[in-house]
């Protein structure tokens, strides 16, 4: 009832405006419309399943994009294909395609539907995904947010489709390391699929995979092996062996075991990761960028450092190509570079790019993220390995405080810097 309620007032709304037009633009507009009514019936949902009748379609569907804009067209089937399209460059890495299709979606949506319409809660949940993946996390959260209420208000705050929205928030503040807020809304996920009776196992999974990389991070290796694990089994249940959700899976345990310093079971995890990555989504992917930086890092780690370059390198010119020049994931293909040139020897050129990243992430994240901390770090073993201890010192102690307050003062890396520091403290001071 509430779905014919939006038709008619979309409906309602476009005659009374197409009525003040001539008849030559409410000729053309009608048949504009028939266009886009067309296209939005055939043009599906993007998923794996459907990834090629959307690489078909998609031309036509962006024509039809163009025609909603130049008139107008203010309808329920315009603002659905436009969200469609939204979603599909999203999943391309095209993200300012993404946010202009769905910025539309949204404007259609907010003029003709209540301000507490299911659409328009889905709109802002995906303009709020777009900005998170562009690394604009204060744009992000207030329309994750918003979305959230509004989702809460009409379906109550058990139901599964708030669970977009608890994730991404708990993604953002994964990456501010605000470890216990995003733990607390994964497992308000996790309780809700559990509750639920279409229990679906698939997205059970998502938050399974992301709570297993909070895990990651806080250095609780055990908790995030059991949730890979359990993850990776349920998507292999339900997808095929080479869908690109199993490569995450394969990718993100392959990170777990790296920590750990397991090198041999890390490595052909990311190999199959990337064979998958580069198969299904493309070679200029981002994440076939995360692939490749995942495996440059592994052969890096073993001193093999001519496999460990080129990987790095089209890693980051990948990066550059999708995300700019000033994204998080920028920086960490710059350390990580920026470490290949100090165990080389190329101390400026590491002293360079070490700079470089800090720069960025102090631009992008803020003076007391976890990751200024690692950088902070780098710097200082470079300073170290060139006798200037008296430039390191500093460089460690603020490194020190991030990390005490970020990811707690028994966090193994927290550990293994507070050791480096006293350490250069006892040979400056003897």
């Amino acid at each position: 009832m509430a779905k014919n309620l939006f038709s008619f007032l979309f409906n309602q709304k476009n005659i009374r405006e197409t009525a003040k037009s001539s008849p030559k633009e409410q000729a053309w507009y009608i048949r504009a419309e028939k266009i886009v009514n067309r296209v939005s019936k055939v043009f599906p949902e993007p998923k794996f399943e459907s990834w090629n009748s959307c690489e078909e379609l998609i031309l036509s569907a962006t024509v039809a994009c163009e025609q909603i804009s130049k008139f107008e067209i203010g309808t329920e089937k315009s603002a659905l294909l436009l969200n469609r399209v939204c979603i599909y460059f999203t999943q391309k890495n095209e993200y300012i395609k993404a946010e202009s299709f769905c910025e539309k979606s949204l404007e259609i949506r907010k003029k003709y539907l209540a301000k507490n319409s299911p659409d328009i809660a889905e709109s802002l949940s995906n303009l709020a995904g777009i900005y998170y993946e562009q690394g604009k996390y204060t744009q992000a959260i207030p329309l994750y947010e918003k979305g959230l209420i509004i989702k809460e208000y009409i379906f109550g705050k058990e139901h599964p489709s708030i669970i977009q929205n608890l994730n991404g928030l708990a993604a953002i503040y994964g990456t501010q390391t605000k470890l216990k807020q995003a733990e607390s809304l994964y497992q308000r996920s996790l309780n809700i699929e559990e509750k639920t009776t279409s229990n679906n196992q698939l997205r059970m999974a998502d938050t399974l995979n992301n709570l297993a990389l909070l895990y990651r991070a806080q250095g609780n290796y055990s908790k995030a092996e059991s949730l890979f694990l359990r993850s990776l089994e349920v998507r292999k249940k339900y997808l095929n062996n080479t869908h690109p959700l199993v490569a995450q899976s394969l990718h993100n345990l392959g990170l777990l075991y790296y920590a750990q310093k397991k090198c041999k079971q890390a490595e052909p995890l990311y190999q199959k990761s990337l064979e998958i990555r580069e198969k299904f989504l493309g070679k200029e992917h981002r994440d076939v960028a995360e692939t490749l930086n995942s495996l440059g890092e592994l052969y890096r780690s073993q001193h093999e450092y001519t496999k460990a370059k080129p990987l790095y390198e089209r890693s980051l010119e990948i990066r550059k190509k999708i995300l700019g020049e000033e994204h998080p994931d920028i920086t960490e293909s710059l350390n990580n570079l920026a470490t290949l040139y100090f165990e080389h020897g190329d101390y400026n050129q590491a002293e360079i790019l070490f700079q470089k990243s800090l720069v960025i992430q102090e631009k992008t994240l803020g003076k007391n993220h976890a990751l200024i901390a690692t950088s902070l770090n780098n710097i200082a073993v470079l300073y170290c390995s060139q006798s200037k201890y008296a430039q390191a010192l500093p460089l460690l102690q603020r490194s020190l405080a991030i990390l005490e307050k970020s990811l707690g003062y028994n966090h193994p890396t927290t550990e293994l810097t507070r050791k480096n520091l006293k350490q250069l403290q006892k040979y400056i001071y003897g």
